[in-house]
C-alpha cells in the first residue's frame, strides 16, 4: 500500500493525526512552555497508538489495519485538557474525556504489531525513561513500551528533550477531531522520521 511494497523492519508503529487547527494550537502551546525543548514535534504533532521495533512485518497486515483504524477514528472529537510532563523528558497534551475508539485501536494496533516484534529491543530502555511504576516497567519489558494495556494514554506528544523537561501541570481546553491515521517510522524521543503510509482519501 502506498510507498510499503516490502516487509518492514524496524522501529514503526501507528499514529493518530488532529486536525489541522488543533496542531497548530499544539505548535504554539510548545512554543510558549517549552521553547527550548530539543525535539518540538511542529512538523508532526500525533498521538501514539502503538509502536516497537518489527522484523519482517508484512505490509499487507499493516495496509489491512491501518484501513480498519481509519475507518473507526478518522472524524471522532477529542476533548484535550491537561498540558502535563511525563517520565521526565516528553510533553504530552492529555485528552480529558478517555475515546472507547481510541482504546479499542490501541489494542487493535498492538495485537497486529506484537505479531512481529522484534526481540530484546526496547525502544524507552534506550531512550532513558525515568519513574516508571511497576506496571509500567512490566509493559516496557514485555512490550517494549510502558503505556500499554491499561496503562495506555490517550495524549497527543508536543515535545521532547533527553535532558529533561520541567513544567508544572496546566490545563487547556480544546476540542478537536482526529483527521488521519498513520503508519510511519520512530526515531529516538517519539520524533517520527518517515510517514510509509499515503493520506487517507478522506483528507
Amino acid at each position: 500500500m502506498g510507498r510499503m511494497n516490502h516487509r518492514i523492519s524496524g522501529c514503526h508503529g501507528f499514529v493518530v493525526i488532529p486536525d489541522g487547527e488543533t496542531i497548530q494550537a499544539a505548535k504554539d502551546l510548545v512554543r510558549r512552555m517549552v521553547p527550548n525543548a530539543k525535539n518540538k514535534m511542529e512538523d508532526y504533532v500525533h498521538l501514539s497508538l502503538y509502536y516497537a521495533m518489527l522484523e519482517m512485518a508484512s505490509p499487507e497486515l499493516i495496509g489491512e489495519v491501518l484501513q480498519i483504524l481509519r475507518t473507526k477514528l478518522i472524524g471522532k472529537e477529542i476533548s484535550l485538557g491537561s498540558v502535563q510532563v511525563y517520565a521526565g523528558h516528553y510533553l504530552d497534551w492529555v485528552l480529558d474525556v478517555d475515546l472507547p475508539d481510541l482504546n479499542n485501536a490501541h489494542y487493535a494496533s498492538l495485537a497486529s504489531l506484537d505479531l512481529h516484534r522484534a526481540e530484546k529491543f526496547s525502544t524507552f530502555q534506550i531512550d532513558g525513561f525515568q519513574d516508571l511504576n511497576p506496571r509500567e516497567q512490566a509493559n516496557m519489558e514485555r512490550y517494549d513500551h510502558p503505556l500499554v494495556l491499561e496503562q495506555f494514554r490517550q495524549q497527543l506528544t508536543l515535545a521532547s528533550d533527553p535532558q529533561g523537561i520541567e513544567l508544572e501541570s496546566t490545563t487547556v481546553r480544546r476540542v478537536g477531531m482526529i483527521a488521519d491515521v498513520h503508519f510511519v517510522r520512530f526515531g529516538m524521543w517519539e520524533c517520527i522520521e518517515h510517514v510509509l503510509s499515503q493520506p487517507s482519501a478522506k483528507n
